[in-house]
């Protein structure tokens, strides 16, 4: 019958890296017992009625503007927003590249043009009423148009 510990490093780790049975993990966060000291410090200073003051401040100072204590309010009662992942995947980037060569060849000019196309059909759709006609969807969405020539 094979040791149990028979493959266990001095480290406290199989030859493989894992960890061996028996071994009692790191050492932890060093400053967690201090952490928990200070919070339990400042929950016992901290009263209910106090906090409800304090919150009550906070409203006070969003209500009369405060564009700070108005987010932290809003954060605390929404959580804050999720920021979006606005990287590209490799397929994305490739949709992307044929989206702006076909719009590239259907407007006649350079792919690297599309954007400064769109925003210029979207700026003209707002001050020219006859080309916002044509284009209906550039004032609902906001994007290119479909079949623009």
């Amino acid at each position: 019958m094979a040791k149990r510990n028979a493959g266990k490093t001095s480290e406290g780790r199989t030859a493989a890296g894992r960890f061996a049975p028996g071994n009692p993990g790191g050492p932890g966060n060093p400053y967690a017992r201090r952490v928990a000291q200070l919070r339990q410090v400042l929950l016992d200073a901290v009263s209910d009625k106090d906090l409800v003051n304090i919150a009550k401040a906070l409203v006070a100072k969003a209500k009369k503007g405060d564009v700070h204590a108005a987010r932290e309010v809003w954060d605390r009662l929404m959580g804050k927003p999720v920021q979006p992942n606005l990287e590209l995947g490799a397929k994305e980037e490739l949709i992307g590249d044929a989206l702006y060569q076909e719009l590239a060849k259907l407007w006649g000019c350079q792919p690297g043009m599309v954007p400064h196309v769109i925003k210029w059909i979207s700026e003209q759709t707002e001050t020219s009423p006859a080309l916002g006609d044509r284009f209906p969807e550039l004032k609902q969405s906001g994007g290119a148009p479909s079949g623009a020539k």
